[in-house]
């Protein structure tokens, strides 16, 4: 199992540097305690980029109370699924740390994703942390549907959704209810078939500081009492295009994206003369509320069907540096049963032929997030505020520190940029987030410094370092 994250920044002569890693983990071993199985996986962190590694947040599916134990894998205190990699210095390129490792119960898969990468005096690398759901309506008559929910959390949203049925039925609806439920629908080809069991899925983006703005966007609907139609709706700007929807009761055609607007086309089957309610178009939005810029890539891939009744698949991938967000297809002479994300940078699409030629286009819908790079700050007096360093450890050849930020103001402190000009003496640093050229602000998930308050990070570097703080 294996998770790549990157970015590129380019500098002087033009040389990429680049802040990237690989992370992969698999089970090294299984022990037993009374009836239950506990199971030790192993996680390994490469650097893939040129730029030295100072920090990494992990994102998994499994909550921190699920852990049994954990080493060099710290869970951070109160996000549940977020993690940092720890003792591992700093990692320069093409360099490996293999000294981290979980515990968990059961045979559940993790699914570890790289979430966060600090590199030092490079721009850091970000990403969105996307998992998918699934879910089965009990067996029904024509049709079977189903709302896939998360429940009325407030830190995360669907931002994507899909189904799988089987050849013999045909996708009819697939689209966002709200930021907690995606419905979907299919239905049989022959209207006195045996009902069958539908899978539908959800892209849920975990978003627990509320970086992310969702929105969603819709047509009308097109090509009533006619034999086919094409609806679309755009996702104006500065929302950027992560993925879409459809409904109708006919045969979806294509349910695909352009660059900023999806599109949803139906055909009526042999057997009908047109359409009584046409075809809805749906779209999904996203905006970074930090700043961060997010990039849509669209990716896709071909299958041809030889024979008619041939039920065919394709797999459209996104480069590895993207998370899949969303995804559909374009069909010709086909009955479209299935069209969900098949895994973390992949989108799987099935159709069943009915006449020749038969063919189906699937997309991919992918994102990327570039986090919003500060220049370095103007320094402004802080009054009231200060930096207070301790000694932790030290041996020949560098140190350990705890510096505590002290706010003595009446009012919270929500601005800390703290800058160095020796960050390349800067092993491993803690707490604190990289703006990039030796400038570091407050992690996203402490919001402010209380009057009277104080926030401690720590670094391990050759020497003390000297910090300047703006506010």
């Amino acid at each position: 199992m294996q998770d790549k994250l990157a970015i590129g920044v380019f500098v002087s002569l033009s040389v990429a540097q680049t802040c990237q890693a690989d992370l992969s983990y698999a089970v090294s071993s299984q022990f037993y305690q009374g009836s239950d199985t506990y199971y030790i996986f192993t996680i390994t962190l490469k650097n893939t980029g040129s730029c030295t590694i100072t920090g990494v947040r992990a994102f998994s599916v499994v909550p921190t109370e699920n852990i049994f134990q954990s080493w060099n894998f710290n869970a951070r205190s109160n996000q549940v699924y977020y993690y940092d990699f720890a003792n591992f210095g700093t990692l320069p390129a093409n360099q490996s740390f293999a000294g981290a490792g979980i515990i968990i119960k059961g045979g559940l898969d993790p699914v570890i994703r790289l979430s966060h990468i600090d590199c030092g005096a490079c721009p850091a690398a970000d990403f969105l942390d996307i998992y998918y759901i699934s879910g089965t309506p009990p067996l029904s008559s024509s049709p079977s549907s189903m709302t896939i929910s998360i429940g009325n959390r407030n830190d995360a949203k669907i931002i994507g959704g899909g189904l799988q049925s089987a050849p013999s039925w045909y996708a009819t609806k697939s689209y966002p209810i709200d930021t907690h439920n995606w419905f979907v629908q299919s239905r049989p080809v022959v209207a006195d078939q045996s009902p069958i069991e539908v899978i539908g899925f959800a892209v849920v983006l975990y978003d627990p500081l509320n970086k992310y703005d969702v929105q969603y966007y819709s047509s009308s609907a097109v090509g009533a009492g006619q034999p086919q139609g094409s609806a679309s709706v755009t996702v104006p700007s500065p929302y950027v295009l992560v993925g879409g929807g459809f409904s109708t009761d006919e045969f979806i055609a294509g349910s695909h994206p352009s660059n900023t607007a999806w599109t949803a086309d139906f055909t009526v089957s042999p057997l009908s003369g047109f359409s009584e309610d046409g075809v809805i178009a749906y779209a999904v939005g996203l905006k970074a509320n930090d700043g961060s810029t997010i990039q849509n890539h669209i990716s896709s891939s071909t299958q041809q069907a030889s024979s008619v009744g041939q039920t065919i698949g394709s797999y459209a991938q996104a480069s590895s540096n993207y998370r899949t967000t969303g995804g559909g297809m374009i069909v010709v002479n086909s009955i479209v049963s299935s069209t969900y994300p098949f895994s973390w940078n992949v989108w799987y699409g099935a159709v069943n032929s009915y006449a020749l030629p038969a063919l189906e286009l699937v997309y991919n819908v992918a994102v990327s997030v570039t986090p919003a790079q500060s220049s370095t700050p103007t320094q402004q007096q802080c009054h009231g505020v200060s930096l207070v360093q301790t000694q932790q450890n030290s041996w020949n050849g560098g140190s350990q520190w705890g510096v505590n930020i002290v706010n003595s103001n009446s009012q919270a402190l929500t601005r800390v940029i703290l800058s160095t000009s020796q960050s390349s003496l800067i092993f491993s640093i803690w707490q604190v987030t990289s703006l990039g050229g030796g400038n570091y602000t407050l992690p996203d998930y402490i919001a402010n410094i209380g009057p009277g308050q104080s926030f401690t990070f720590g670094y391990v570097a050759s020497q003390e370092i000297n910090f300047t703080l703006s506010c």
